[in-house]
């Protein structure tokens, strides 16, 4: 990818990679892929599983004390504003996304560091593989290499333009 991503790090991983983390009973993939199309394909395919989406978006600018802005959105609303928002949603390290389909308890989050989990007991593994990313058991994640993130002097105004545009509210 040409343009600039989320967070960065000489050390890390750069192909495309996926792992499962387990504490027994209950999982989450964890994906790591610099490819918007690809994580969109992701998002947006969880995203179409549920008619309304509880959703999170937690500011990470002060990571020892987040703010967070909670709401609920159609399906078809929220696909359309994470079309509109996208350059925001793949540049901007200083904020997490969350979407959570409540009837099933399970959630898709897009992290500060640009790494994708979703949180599920269904299968998600063969979807993941059938997009070209691998299976990797044991590779570090980017945040346990030296990274920055990267963010705008405008950060919290283009945040604020995208909570707004997702209805959200303080929470």
């Amino acid at each position: 990818m040409d343009k600039r991503w989320k967070c960065a790090s000489k050390e890390a991983p750069k192909d495309p990679f996926y792992l499962i983390q387990s504490n027994g009973s209950d999982k989450r993939y964890v994906i790591s892929l610099h490819d918007p199309e690809k994580i969109k394909l992701l998002l947006f395919n969880f995203i179409r599983k549920s008619r309304y989406l509880d959703l999170k978006v937690r500011d990470m600018k002060s990571p020892e004390n987040p703010t967070d802005y909670v709401g609920m959105l159609r399906r078809k609303k929220l696909l359309s504003i994470l079309e509109k928002y996208d350059e925001f949603l793949f540049d901007n390290g200083n904020f997490e996304f969350m979407a959570r389909i409540s009837r099933t308890g399970e959630y898709i989050v897009f992290d500060d560091h640009g790494l994708l989990f979703i949180y599920s007991k269904k299968d998600y593994q063969s979807f993941i593989e059938s997009i070209d990313i691998t299976y990797q058991e044991d590779q570090k994640l980017i945040y346990e290499f030296n990274h920055w993130h990267h963010g705008d002097e405008d950060h919290h105004e283009k945040l604020m333009n995208f909570v707004n545009a997702l209805g959200m509210h303080e929470g």
